[in-house]
C-alpha cells in the first residue's frame, strides 16, 4: 500500500507532539540495533527535553555504515530559516540513508544468493533509512505548519518532496521483504532487490535535488518578505495622541492573538502588516515620544515578517510594556 505524501498543516501542539513521539521512536530504534551485550541504549541528560535531545544512532552492523544523526528540532523555538535548515538536513540524511540501504542490497545480491549476514545488514541499513525517512517526513510538516503562512509559493515544492520521500519508504519496504525471502532460499529475488534498489536509490535522487531547489527558492523568497511587509501603506492615520494609542493598541492585539493561535494564515500575516503601517504612521504624525514608540512597532513587525516568531513572541511582552 502507497503511502500518502502530501503535507497536511496541524496544529501548533500537534506538531510538537509528533516530533517528540518521532524523536522517542527514533533513539531506541536506530541505536537498540546492535547485540544488547555490545550497545546500551542512553537517554538524554538530567534537564534536557527528548524533543530536543536526540541522540546519534549506533552503527547497525559490521558491514553497515553507523546511520545519519538527526539535527535536534524544537519547533517553538526556531525561526522560519532555522526549521527550514533542519527540514532540508533532514531530508539529506534520509536520502543519504536510502542510498546506503540500496547500496547494502546491491552487495548482498550480487552473487545471486543471500546469506545470513548479508540479510542482517540489509535489514539494518533499511530499518534506519525508514527511520530517518519517517524523521524528515515529521520535520517537513512541522516547517509547513509552522511557516507555510510565509512559503505559500513554495508549498508545492514541499508537497513533490513528501511524495519521493514516500515513494523511497515503499521502496524500502519492498527491500525488506525480498531480503528477507532471499534469506530464506529464493534465489528469483536477486533481481527484484536490485530493482527495488535502483527505484530506491533514483527516489532518493530526486528527493535530494527537490530540497536543493526548494531552499534555493526560499533563499531568495526570504530576502522579500520583510520588505514587502514594511512597505505595506497605511490605510487609516489617526490624527491624535489618543487615536494613535488607539490604533498601536489595534495591533498589538492583532499580533498577540494571532501568535497565540493554533496555525499562522498569510491573511492573517497581510492583516497584521496592515495595521502595523496604520499604526507606525499614526504614532509618527504625532511626533516625539510616540514616534520613538512607532519604531518599536515597525522593528516588531520587521522580525515577525523575517519569520522570527521566538524573537516576536518574547519581545510582544516587552514593546507592550512601552505604552501607555
Amino acid at each position: 500500500m502507497h503511502r500518502a505524501h502530501r503535507i497536511r498543516r496541524r496544529s501548533r501542539a500537534s506538531t510538537v507532539a509528533a516530533l517528540l513521539i518521532a524523536a522517542l521512536m527514533l533513539t531506541p530504534a536506530l541505536a537498540g540495533c546492535g547485540d544488547d551485550e555490545e550497545t546500551a541504549s542512553t537517554g538524554p541528560s538530567p534537564g534536557e527535553s527528548p524533543a530536543t535531545a536526540i541522540p546519534s544512532p549506533a552503527t547497525t552492523g559490521a558491514t553497515s555504515p553507523p546511520a545519519p544523526s538527526p539535527a535536534p528540532v524544537d519547533v517553538e523555538t526556531m525561526s522560519e530559516e532555522e526549521l527550514a535548515t533542519a527540514s532540508g538536513d533532514a531530508v539529506e540524511e534520509a536520502t543519504v540513508a536510502a542510498e546506503s540501504a540500496a547500496g547494502a542490497a546491491d552487495a548482498a545480491a550480487a552473487d545471486g544468493t543471500v546469506s545470513e549476514d548479508e540479510a542482517d545488514a540489509v535489514t539494518n541499513a533499511v530499518q534506519d533509512a525508514e527511520q530517518l525517512v519517517e524523521y524528515a517526513e515529521d520535520v517537513l510538516a512541522a516547517y509547513a505548519e509552522q511557516y507555510g503562512a510565509y512559503a505559500v509559493e513554495s508549498l508545492a515544492e514541499l508537497d513533490e518532496i513528501a511524495a519521493s520521500l514516500a515513494t523511497i519508504a515503499d521502496d524500502l519496504d519492498e527491500l525488506l521483504a525480498l531480503a528477507s525471502q532471499m534469506s530464506a532460499g529464493a534465489a528469483e529475488a536477486a533481481g527484484q532487490i536490485e530493482a527495488a534498489a535502483a527505484q530506491a536509490r533514483a527516489a532518493a535522487d530526486a528527493a535530494a535535488q527537490q530540497a536543493e531547489t526548494w531552499r534555493a527558492q526560499l533563499g531568495a523568497a526570504r530576502a522579500l518578505w520583510e520588505a514587502a511587509a514594511l512597505d505595506t501603506a497605511p490605510t487609516d492615520v489617526a490624527s491624535s495622541r489618543a487615536g494613535a494609542l488607539q490604533s498601536a493598541g489595534i495591533y498589538l492585539q492583532s499580533l498577540g492573538d494571532t501568535l497565540r493561535g493554533d496555525v499562522l494564515s498569510a491573511q492573517e500575516l497581510q492583516s497584521i502588516y496592515q495595521t502595523s503601517a496604520n499604526a507606525v504612521a499614526s504614532l509618527e504624525a504625532q511626533g516625539g515620544r510616540l514616534a520613538d514608540l512607532g519604531a518599536q512597532l515597525e522593528s516588531l513587525t520587521g522580525r515577525l515578517a523575517a519569520g522570527q516568531l521566538p524573537q516576536v513572541k518574547a519581545e510582544l511582552p516587552q514593546v507592550e510594556a512601552l505604552f501607555p
